[in-house]
Protein backbone atom coordinates (compact mmCIF):
# COMPACT_ATOMS: atom_id res chain seq x y z
CA UNK A 1 0.00 0.00 0.00
CA UNK A 2 0.75 3.22 -0.58
CA UNK A 3 0.29 4.00 2.58
CA UNK A 4 3.09 1.90 4.28
CA UNK A 5 5.47 3.99 2.04
CA UNK A 6 4.41 7.62 3.59
CA UNK A 7 4.89 5.40 6.93
CA UNK A 8 8.34 4.42 6.02
CA UNK A 9 9.56 7.55 5.02
CA UNK A 10 7.87 9.39 8.17
CA UNK A 11 4.90 11.31 6.18
CA UNK A 12 2.77 10.99 8.91
CA UNK A 13 -0.16 12.80 7.61
CA UNK A 14 -0.25 11.33 4.32
CA UNK A 15 0.27 7.81 5.28
CA UNK A 16 -3.17 8.37 8.16
CA UNK A 17 -4.84 9.85 4.89
CA UNK A 18 -4.22 6.94 2.72
CA UNK A 19 -4.84 4.45 5.35
CA UNK A 20 -8.43 6.58 6.23
CA UNK A 21 -8.81 6.34 2.32
CA UNK A 22 -8.49 2.68 1.74
CA UNK A 23 -10.55 1.49 4.89
CA UNK A 24 -13.72 3.91 3.86
CA UNK A 25 -13.58 2.41 0.57
CA UNK A 26 -12.61 -1.03 1.60
CA UNK A 27 -14.36 -1.74 4.97
CA UNK A 28 -14.50 -5.55 4.55
CA UNK A 29 -11.57 -6.41 3.02
CA UNK A 30 -9.30 -9.17 4.46
CA UNK A 31 -6.16 -6.73 5.10
CA UNK A 32 -8.28 -4.05 6.60
CA UNK A 33 -7.65 -5.20 10.50
CA UNK A 34 -3.42 -4.78 9.41
CA UNK A 35 -4.29 -1.43 7.93
CA UNK A 36 -5.87 0.00 10.78
CA UNK A 37 -2.76 -1.71 12.95
CA UNK A 38 -0.33 0.49 10.96
CA UNK A 39 -2.64 3.38 10.87
CA UNK A 40 -2.77 3.30 14.44
CA UNK A 41 1.26 3.18 14.99
CA UNK A 42 1.02 6.12 12.98
CA UNK A 43 -1.05 7.79 15.35
CA UNK A 44 0.54 6.70 18.23
CA UNK A 45 3.31 9.18 17.25
CA UNK A 46 1.07 12.19 17.00
CA UNK A 47 -1.64 12.04 18.76
CA UNK A 48 -3.19 12.27 22.46
CA UNK A 49 -4.15 8.86 24.94
CA UNK A 50 -7.41 9.68 24.71
CA UNK A 51 -7.52 9.65 20.94
CA UNK A 52 -5.27 6.37 20.53
CA UNK A 53 -7.54 5.13 23.32
CA UNK A 54 -10.74 5.97 21.14
CA UNK A 55 -8.89 4.49 18.12
CA UNK A 56 -8.44 1.63 19.49
CA UNK A 57 -11.59 0.67 20.88
CA UNK A 58 -13.08 1.62 17.32
CA UNK A 59 -10.52 -1.18 16.01
CA UNK A 60 -11.45 -3.51 18.51
CA UNK A 61 -15.30 -2.84 17.74
CA UNK A 62 -14.80 -3.31 14.49
CA UNK A 63 -12.27 -6.28 13.67
CA UNK A 64 -13.86 -8.73 17.04
CA UNK A 65 -15.51 -12.31 16.43
CA UNK A 66 -19.20 -11.53 15.00
CA UNK A 67 -18.35 -8.38 13.83
CA UNK A 68 -19.49 -7.08 10.72
CA UNK A 69 -16.15 -8.00 9.05
CA UNK A 70 -15.36 -11.01 10.89
CA UNK A 71 -18.59 -12.66 9.37
CA UNK A 72 -17.86 -11.39 5.77
CA UNK A 73 -14.58 -12.85 6.06
CA UNK A 74 -15.37 -16.19 7.75
CA UNK A 75 -13.83 -18.55 5.37
CA UNK A 76 -10.36 -17.00 5.56
CA UNK A 77 -9.61 -19.29 8.67
CA UNK A 78 -6.31 -18.08 8.61
CA UNK A 79 -6.81 -14.24 8.21
CA UNK A 80 -9.38 -14.71 11.00
CA UNK A 81 -6.56 -16.43 13.05
CA UNK A 82 -3.59 -13.78 12.44
CA UNK A 83 -6.15 -11.14 13.41
CA UNK A 84 -7.15 -12.68 16.87
CA UNK A 85 -3.18 -12.99 17.40
CA UNK A 86 -2.48 -9.88 16.72
CA UNK A 87 -5.44 -7.98 18.37
CA UNK A 88 -4.74 -10.08 21.79
CA UNK A 89 -1.26 -8.65 21.50
CA UNK A 90 -1.93 -5.05 20.95
CA UNK A 91 -4.97 -4.84 23.45
CA UNK A 92 -2.61 -5.96 25.86
CA UNK A 93 0.59 -4.03 24.95
CA UNK A 94 -1.15 -0.68 24.84
CA UNK A 95 -2.90 -1.17 28.20
CA UNK A 96 0.45 -2.11 29.85
CA UNK A 97 2.53 1.14 28.00
CA UNK A 98 -0.51 2.97 29.26
CA UNK A 99 -0.61 1.61 32.59
CA UNK A 100 2.75 2.11 33.13
CA UNK A 101 2.39 5.91 32.21
CA UNK A 102 -0.30 6.17 34.75
CA UNK A 103 1.86 4.45 37.05
CA UNK A 104 4.77 7.24 36.76
CA UNK A 105 2.87 9.90 36.17
CA UNK A 106 0.19 9.46 38.64
CA UNK A 107 -2.20 10.59 35.90
CA UNK A 108 -5.70 9.23 36.58
CA UNK A 109 -7.22 9.68 33.19
CA UNK A 110 -4.34 7.17 32.43
CA UNK A 111 -5.51 4.83 35.21
CA UNK A 112 -9.07 4.78 33.76
CA UNK A 113 -7.57 4.42 30.26
CA UNK A 114 -5.73 1.31 30.85
CA UNK A 115 -8.93 0.03 32.75
CA UNK A 116 -11.43 0.10 30.10
CA UNK A 117 -8.46 -1.43 27.51
CA UNK A 118 -7.84 -4.29 30.24
CA UNK A 119 -11.27 -4.88 30.47
CA UNK A 120 -11.87 -5.35 26.77
CA UNK A 121 -9.09 -8.01 27.12
CA UNK A 122 -10.28 -9.81 29.50
CA UNK A 123 -14.09 -10.02 27.75
CA UNK A 124 -12.51 -10.81 24.11
CA UNK A 125 -10.03 -13.13 25.91
CA UNK A 126 -10.83 -15.46 28.22
CA UNK A 127 -8.42 -17.87 27.76
CA UNK A 128 -5.63 -15.95 27.16
CA UNK A 129 -2.35 -16.56 28.18
CA UNK A 130 -2.11 -12.53 30.03
CA UNK A 131 -5.72 -13.29 31.44
CA UNK A 132 -4.98 -13.91 34.71
CA UNK A 133 -1.74 -11.26 35.28
CA UNK A 134 -4.23 -8.65 33.24
CA UNK A 135 -7.38 -9.58 36.24
CA UNK A 136 -5.05 -8.61 38.68
CA UNK A 137 -3.37 -5.39 36.94
CA UNK A 138 -7.13 -3.92 36.36
CA UNK A 139 -7.87 -4.62 40.40
CA UNK A 140 -4.70 -2.50 41.11
CA UNK A 141 -5.96 0.03 39.14
CA UNK A 142 -9.48 -0.18 40.89
CA UNK A 143 -8.15 0.29 44.03
CA UNK A 144 -5.82 3.24 43.01
CA UNK A 145 -8.97 5.03 41.44
CA UNK A 146 -10.48 4.04 44.94
CA UNK A 147 -13.21 1.81 43.56
CA UNK A 148 -12.54 -0.40 46.37
CA UNK A 149 -15.37 -2.62 46.12
CA UNK A 150 -14.84 -3.40 42.58
CA UNK A 151 -10.84 -3.80 43.31
CA UNK A 152 -11.71 -6.41 46.34
CA UNK A 153 -14.75 -8.56 43.83
CA UNK A 154 -11.60 -8.72 41.36
CA UNK A 155 -9.01 -9.75 44.11
CA UNK A 156 -10.81 -12.17 45.06
CA UNK A 157 -11.51 -13.60 41.62
CA UNK A 158 -7.43 -13.42 41.24
CA UNK A 159 -6.97 -15.31 44.61
CA UNK A 160 -9.12 -18.25 44.05
CA UNK A 161 -8.50 -18.95 40.58
CA UNK A 162 -7.29 -22.74 41.11
CA UNK A 163 -5.18 -22.75 37.99
CA UNK A 164 -2.95 -19.81 38.60
CA UNK A 165 -0.94 -18.81 42.60
CA UNK A 166 1.57 -15.83 41.34
CA UNK A 167 -0.85 -13.05 42.97
CA UNK A 168 -2.97 -15.37 45.14
CA UNK A 169 -1.14 -14.20 49.08
CA UNK A 170 -0.71 -10.74 47.20
CA UNK A 171 -4.87 -10.47 46.04
CA UNK A 172 -5.66 -11.79 49.11
CA UNK A 173 -3.91 -9.21 51.53
CA UNK A 174 -5.49 -6.45 48.88
CA UNK A 175 -8.91 -8.19 49.43
CA UNK A 176 -8.30 -6.96 53.89
CA UNK A 177 -6.86 -3.19 52.22
CA UNK A 178 -10.30 -2.69 50.37
CA UNK A 179 -12.38 -3.00 52.94
CA UNK A 180 -10.33 -1.38 55.62
CA UNK A 181 -10.41 1.42 53.53
CA UNK A 182 -14.48 0.87 52.88
CA UNK A 183 -15.04 0.36 56.76
CA UNK A 184 -12.59 3.16 58.04
CA UNK A 185 -12.03 6.06 55.21
CA UNK A 186 -8.36 7.41 55.40
CA UNK A 187 -8.75 8.21 58.69
CA UNK A 188 -8.01 4.48 59.23
CA UNK A 189 -8.79 1.91 62.48
CA UNK A 190 -8.26 4.51 65.32
CA UNK A 191 -6.24 4.15 67.96
CA UNK A 192 -5.69 1.80 70.83
CA UNK A 193 -7.23 4.61 73.54
CA UNK A 194 -10.49 4.75 71.17
CA UNK A 195 -10.99 1.21 71.13
CA UNK A 196 -10.96 0.93 74.92
CA UNK A 197 -13.26 3.13 74.95
CA UNK A 198 -16.03 1.01 73.42
CA UNK A 199 -18.77 -0.42 75.80
CA UNK A 200 -18.29 -4.09 75.19
CA UNK A 201 -21.43 -4.93 77.66
CA UNK A 202 -23.85 -3.21 75.14
CA UNK A 203 -21.95 -4.64 71.80
CA UNK A 204 -23.21 -3.65 68.49
CA UNK A 205 -23.59 -5.72 65.22
CA UNK A 206 -20.63 -5.88 63.36
CA UNK A 207 -20.86 -3.50 60.38
CA UNK A 208 -20.77 -4.63 56.46
CA UNK A 209 -17.71 -3.80 55.28
CA UNK A 210 -15.65 -4.99 58.72
CA UNK A 211 -17.23 -8.01 58.80
CA UNK A 212 -16.15 -9.29 55.21
CA UNK A 213 -12.37 -7.49 56.20
CA UNK A 214 -12.86 -9.96 59.12
CA UNK A 215 -13.66 -12.85 56.51
CA UNK A 216 -10.68 -11.67 54.76
CA UNK A 217 -8.42 -11.92 57.50
CA UNK A 218 -9.38 -15.29 57.46
CA UNK A 219 -8.72 -16.06 54.22
CA UNK A 220 -5.22 -14.33 54.24
CA UNK A 221 -3.76 -16.04 57.55
CA UNK A 222 -4.82 -19.94 55.63
CA UNK A 223 -2.41 -18.59 52.81
CA UNK A 224 0.73 -16.77 54.43
CA UNK A 225 3.48 -17.90 55.48
CA UNK A 226 5.15 -14.39 56.60
CA UNK A 227 5.28 -14.39 60.20
CA UNK A 228 5.49 -11.05 60.31
CA UNK A 229 2.16 -10.55 57.88
CA UNK A 230 0.37 -13.03 60.24
CA UNK A 231 0.61 -10.87 63.00
CA UNK A 232 -0.59 -7.66 61.62
CA UNK A 233 -3.49 -9.55 60.31
CA UNK A 234 -4.32 -11.17 63.45
CA UNK A 235 -4.32 -7.92 64.99
CA UNK A 236 -6.46 -5.94 62.65
CA UNK A 237 -8.87 -8.85 63.54
CA UNK A 238 -8.05 -9.15 66.72
CA UNK A 239 -9.19 -5.50 67.02
CA UNK A 240 -12.56 -6.51 64.87
CA UNK A 241 -13.26 -9.03 67.40
CA UNK A 242 -13.22 -7.02 70.36
CA UNK A 243 -14.73 -4.30 69.03
CA UNK A 244 -18.22 -6.17 68.31
CA UNK A 245 -17.50 -9.64 70.61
Amino acid sequence: LLGDTFKKNGEDKNAIDTYEKFLEENPSHPQAPFVYINMLEVYRKIESFEFIASKLKKYVETFKPNSSWWIQNAKNVEVLSNVNTITESLIRTIGAEYHKKAEKTGNNNLYEISSSIYKDYLLLYPNGGQYYDIKFFLAEIEFQLERYESAAKIYAEVASDEKHDKFKEKSAYAIILCFKKLAYGEKGEGSLDELKKINIETPQPIQSYEEKMLKGCENYLKITKSEEERVRVTYLAARVLFKYK
